[in-house]
């Protein structure tokens, strides 16, 4: 906002309407402009949720008129798996559609140019990182696709997960929000 005024009491006196105006709007325009940001990244995350995204529920919270939070929640799922086309043995694991949707998992995260891969939420009990991606134990009766890297002292045979390509929803919602930041301020406060 720039004002040019002569040292006149009329003008003085119409500027000093014009901010005591624009200062009580402020804190509701405040409050728009959140919004609106709150708006954009839930759009965005919703659109980029990748596989996981329908389990994924978004909500936003203002507080105090000048803090917005958006969360995402999800409750874990139970995603169960055969070891390779021809194995006859599953692997069950409860995940996290959150962290699956936005780092992904096995071979796809580790090789993920963004820097942002992950595991996931596969458990550091099940399952461990490598080289080659995300692996697990299992007990191998069959000649599967997922061939064996190593044998185990106990008997079970190595195997690496392909898993899931990094949606990255969150780190997209709030790209968007940076790129928007000054759009939506200028169409709000003027």
């Amino acid at each position: 906002m720039n004002y040019n005024v002569k040292l006149d009491s009329v003008q003085l006196t119409q500027l000093s309407m014009e901010l005591w105006h624009y200062a009580n709007d402020f804190e509701s325009k405040v409050e728009i402009f959140l919004n609106r940001l709150a708006d954009v990244a839930i759009e965005v995350a919703v659109m980029e949720g990748g596989d996981y995204g329908q389990f994924i529920t978004y909500t936003k919270k203002l507080e105090n008129g000048t803090t917005i939070t958006v969360t995402g929640r999800s409750r874990p799922i139970a995603r169960e798996w055969y070891a390779g086309s021809n194995s006859k043995q599953t692997r069950t694991e409860y995940i996290s559609p959150i962290l699956m949707a936005e780092f992904g998992s096995g071979f796809y995260a580790i090789n993920d140019k963004s820097g942002l891969g992950g595991q996931g939420t596969l458990n550091k009990y099940g399952h461990a990182n490598d080289p080659e991606g995300w692996y697990w134990y299992a007990d191998s009766t069959d000649d599967s696709e997922a061939t064996p890297v190593s044998q185990a002292q106990s008997g079970k045979i190595k195997f690496h997960s392909m898993g899931v390509h990094p949606a990255r929803p969150l780190h997209k919602a709030v790209l968007a929000c940076i790129f928007q930041v000054r759009e939506i301020a200028q169409e709000v406060f003027g």
